[in-house]
């Protein structure tokens, strides 16, 4: 490439730049104005935008913090759920190996110390990820979380959190495994008949110790007894989280901005699906003899070709059919159906 041509393509690329700025500046400054949900032409001038314009302008929408917060707390959730379920299998498996005869013999003491070890592991992690759900969903200072303009969450987050004392309890559990002294559960063997019957508690005269225990969990463990199970204690204050995340997912999907966030995600992603199609296509269209069947063991699975088999072949019902599995989000427009039915030559369009 020549200087010339260089400094011509340098001219352009800056120019291209100065383009988008402007282009992307008009958007923002109708839509930041616009009330949900947004006009057709405001969500086809940002379907239509480059990836980085895109998600620029994406925060300009009124439900792009409700959406981001949503999706932290979502994401924390299943950490949070993944980690419950470690720790009740950790304590199922704990029980089968107890059944077994020398378990407790010598031989295997280092099987054991493992196989408690992981219980302690697995409920230190679900302590973690649970005080990070309650931290991330708190209203904030000034009510900054954008959660706080959906009806009754202040109240219903109280209800569940500031003003529960699992969670006080749950909270300073946590605080303090992590800062002062990690009390470890110890298991207890009882016989019940021909089964050992095991459980790993946490002894509430060593948690009493803690200074990071306040007077609200100190109620709860006062009213625990002597020991606190953990399976028992990780189920009711899990059992404690779905509530309040059911409540809260059921309310934000109902939210309008939330709503039309979601229509804008699905419009963009179904923009880019067409032109992907549309380049596919194209290659397709321009050889000659092609058999489109041969492109299907690739892209359904067997469950799927057994739908598509149901029916005769090169028929429109058929290729209805395929388009359906294919297209989960209804992006396919009758352009691109024509083109489809084309290819795989049916006979009774």
């Amino acid at each position: 490439m020549s200087t010339d041509d260089l400094n011509k393509l340098k001219v352009f690329i800056e120019y291209d730049k100065r383009r988008k700025e402007n282009v992307l500046a008009q958007f923002v400054s109708v839509a930041q104005n616009s009330p949900v949900p947004w006009t057709n032409e405001l969500i086809n001038g940002i379907c239509s935008m480059s990836e980085e314009q895109y998600r620029q302008a994406l925060k300009y929408h009124p439900g792009w913090e409700i959406m981001t917060k949503w999706h932290s707390i979502n994401t924390l959730f299943k950490i949070q759920k993944k980690n419950y379920q470690d720790l009740i299998s950790s304590l199922i498996t704990f029980h089968e190996k107890a059944q077994e005869k020398d378990f407790f013999s010598r031989k295997r003491d280092v099987e054991l110390e493992a196989t408690v070890f992981l219980i302690n592991k697995n409920m230190f992690n679900f302590l973690m990820s649970s005080d990070a759900v309650g931290d991330v969903a708190k209203p904030g200072s000034k009510n900054s979380n954008p959660f706080c303009r959906l009806a009754n969450y202040g109240a219903e987050f109280k209800k569940y959190y500031i003003n529960h004392t699992l969670f006080q309890f749950m909270r300073c559990l946590r605080n303090s495994l992590a800062h002062d002294y990690f009390f470890s559960a110890s298991f207890q063997i009882k016989f019940l008949k021909e089964e050992k019957y095991t459980n790993f508690n946490l002894k509430s005269s060593d948690l009493s110790k803690s200074p990071y225990f306040k007077k609200s969990a100190r109620k709860f463990i006062q009213g625990a007894g002597q020991v606190i199970d953990i399976r028992q204690l990780s189920k009711e204050y899990f059992d404690l989280v779905i509530q309040f995340y059911n409540w809260l997912e059921n309310i934000i999907f109902k939210d309008e901005a939330y709503k039309d966030y979601k229509k804008i995600l699905g419009e963009r992603k179904n923009e880019g699906m067409r032109n992907f199609w549309k380049i596919i296509l194209q290659q397709l269209e321009s050889r000659k003899n092609v058999d489109m069947y041969t492109y299907l063991d690739d892209n359904f699975t067997n469950e799927e070709l057994a739908l598509i088999n149901q029916f005769p072949k090169h028929s429109k019902v058929q290729i209805d059919k395929i388009i359906e599995l294919y297209d989960k989000t209804n992006a396919c427009t009758s352009n691109i159906r024509e083109r489809v039915y084309k290819l795989f030559k049916i006979k009774d369009a």
